[in-house]
């Protein structure tokens, strides 16, 4: 199909929904928002969110920054949701959310319940009325028999995480299967956005002896693999698996297992066996010897190996001959600096 033939298509397709309904609203600004944003099919692709209005701002900023009359939203649902052309479907569609506030979401929902959405257009609602306006959209769900909450929840804790997890908090008490869903929910959404304040969070309830917090770290690892670029996920690997494995060296190093060979678990074995050389270095360079990139298993290697010269060097020296290491690593395991006491 030619440009021309595209563009005319468009403008008939405007043309007869107008006549039947009086009047579409008109706009040349319409964009996809998964396109233009990125966000509300889960936060940050990599690494960089969607720029989202506080929670002050009439409406999400851009592209639409007018917000529609009932009378237009009306209008635009039809092309929304009754449209025979997908195209202008989607970009109805984006128009809606475009205009969407805390004082129009309910209105919005009534369209959308009328015409039986589901799927993305249900998912892509209700994300961004939690972002927009999380406290009001997670209890509508609360009360709701459709399947909103989750949407509605991750929205708030991407773009709110420290209300969602106080909201979350006061639920604490209520029945504990719902909790447990709610709060796998939140930490997803935060991953999406803000993997560093997921992390935090998990860290911070594994401090605290709650038993969740390996299964909600995998939460997080998932998000960061799916949604950040290698070298970021590297990064956030590198540094939060050693942390991990300070906490449940168990499930942390079940979970690199799982992993396919890859820079992203390079990284994880990197920051794990760095973690665990200092209680266990034998089996720190057991894991630093899976490390595919050489110079990466190099440096692993030799930082486990000055951690065993540290406690037995005529292990460290019998290691060392059989490890093929370059001349330059063996002579600095052999060579450890000292450490410095506090």
């Amino acid at each position: 199909m030619t440009a021309v033939a595209f563009t005319a298509g468009i403008a008939l397709e405007r043309q007869r929904l107008g006549g039947k309904h009086g009047g579409g609203v008109q706009s040349d600004r319409a964009k996809s928002l998964r396109n233009s944003t990125d966000t509300i099919s889960g936060g940050i692709r990599g690494g960089k969110a969607g720029s989202l209005a506080s929670s002050s701002s009439p409406s999400w900023e851009d592209p639409w920054p007018r917000v529609f009359s009932e009378a237009e939203i009306e209008a635009v649902a039809v092309e929304a949701f009754q449209s025979p052309n997908p195209l202008i479907r989607r970009r109805a569609f984006d128009q809606l959310l475009g205009s969407l506030t805390a004082g129009n979401a309910q209105y919005m929902l009534g369209h959308l319940k009328e015409n039986s959405v589901r799927g993305d257009q249900w998912r892509d609602f209700h994300y961004l009325w939690g972002m927009l306006d999380g406290k009001s959209a997670v209890e509508h769900a609360s009360e709701s028999e459709e399947n909103d909450l989750s949407h509605a929840l991750a929205g708030w804790a991407s773009k709110y995480p420290d209300e969602a997890i106080a909201h979350l908090n006061t639920t604490a008490d209520e029945d504990m299967g719902s909790f447990r869903y709610r709060q796998k929910v939140m930490v997803n959404g935060m991953a999406n956005n803000d993997p560093a304040r997921a992390t935090d969070y998990v860290l911070q309830l594994a401090d605290e002896g709650d038993e969740r917090a390996s299964q909600l770290f995998e939460v997080v690892t998932s998000a960061v693999l799916s949604n950040c670029d290698v070298d970021e996920a590297a990064t956030w690997l590198d540094s939060t698996y050693g942390e991990w494995a300070d906490r449940d060296p168990e499930g942390a190093g079940e979970r690199i297992s799982s992993m396919p060979r890859s820079p992203q678990r390079d990284a994880a074995i990197s920051g794990f066996a760095r973690q665990i050389s200092y209680g266990d270095p034998g089996k720190a360079i057991e894991w630093a010897n899976s490390i595919a990139e050489e110079s990466a298993r190099v440096e692993a290697l030799t930082h486990a190996g000055q951690h065993l010269a540290r406690r037995d060097r005529a292990a460290a020296e019998a290691w060392v001959a059989s490890s093929g290491l370059p001349q330059e690593a063996q002579r600095a395991v052999l060579n450890p600096p000292q450490i410095r006491r506090r």
